[in-house]
């Protein structure tokens, strides 16, 4: 990969909150900077390309410290900022890093890069969902219609962030998030019937699904719910295994689970990967709810 800019963000891919942190960074950097999505994985350790005398920002991820290390050696400057409790030391330990577990990635970003500017609709309604607060009315809703929209294009998201502050057109998207929303939960209560196992993981007995990775952190939560203190959703993709885990909030610490797999995340919400051939890491007891 040639990075061709001077300026580098890394952003956490394929996650809205990492989505939206980047695109905080753009409506201050826009053209002058590299956007480049990672994913936290152990099986690629080669993502993260060369960056000789760049300046480097890693919004909503902490890379592993063995890239952050050779990043620093290379960069002109290197400023994480970040919100995962798996990653608070390291992103702490450097100097110009932002940490703050109690917001999100958007969030953090967009006071960063806009310290006197006004908190947009759009980050705070990710917050809300990302930290798993639901405190805005109607934010999952909101929220539903926006996960239709290309989360690949910047200028998709700006639309997106202009129309929620328009009181009639953030409407709208409420209107057409409840259909989805009614939509999606009937997908889930009939994924989690046909398909939920009882295993035991590492000790505990509780509830893993496959199912999509759209659904991971309303199928998690719900099945958490059923049996504490967690559950199990993965999913197979044509080159490895995502594995994501789901508590209730503030009730138990996935991190240490995550961690021994190679992954991390948040106490109530962590995800690993492991090789496309590897066994399950759990043992099956029952088949179904």
């Amino acid at each position: 990969m040639e990075l061709k800019k001077d300026i580098i963000v890394f952003y956490h891919g394929r996650c809205r909150d990492g989505f939206t942190a980047a695109w905080a960074a753009w409506k201050k950097l826009g053209g002058s900077a590299d956007y480049i999505p990672l994913e936290w994985t152990n099986l690629n350790p080669e993502q993260i390309p060369p960056v000789p005398g760049k300046e480097v920002y890693f919004l909503d991820y902490a890379p592993s410290q063995e890239d952050l290390d050779r990043v620093i050696k290379e960069a002109k400057s290197v400023v994480i900022i970040d919100h995962h409790l798996s990653k608070e030391e390291m992103v702490k330990n450097l100097p110009g890093s932002v940490y703050e577990s109690n917001h999100s990635g958007a969030v953090l970003a967009w006071k960063y890069f806009h310290p006197d500017g006004t908190m947009p609709r759009l980050c705070l309604y990710v917050e809300d969902s990302d930290l798993w607060n639901w405190k805005i009315q109607d934010s999952n809703k909101v929220l539903s219609s926006i996960d239709l929209k290309d989360d690949t294009d910047f200028k998709v998201w700006d639309s997106i962030a202009k129309d929620l502050e328009d009181d009639a057109k953030r409407r709208e998207y409420e209107k057409k998030g409840e259909i989805i929303l009614e939509y999606a939960k009937k997908l889930i209560d009939e994924i989690i019937k046909a398909h939920a196992q009882l295993v035991n993981f590492e000790g505990h007995e509780v509830y893993a699904v496959n199912a999509p990775r759209m659904f991971r952190s309303e199928i998690g939560n719900k099945l958490a719910t059923i049996k504490p203190p967690f559950g199990i959703v993965w999913n197979q993709t044509p080159t490895e295994i995502s594995v994501s885990l789901r508590a209730i909030k503030d009730k138990f610490n996935l991190i240490p689970l995550a961690q021994k797999y190679g992954g991390g995340g948040h106490m109530g919400a962590s995800n690993f990967r492991l090789p496309l051939d590897s066994p399950l890491p759990w043992k099956v007891i029952t088949k179904n709810t």
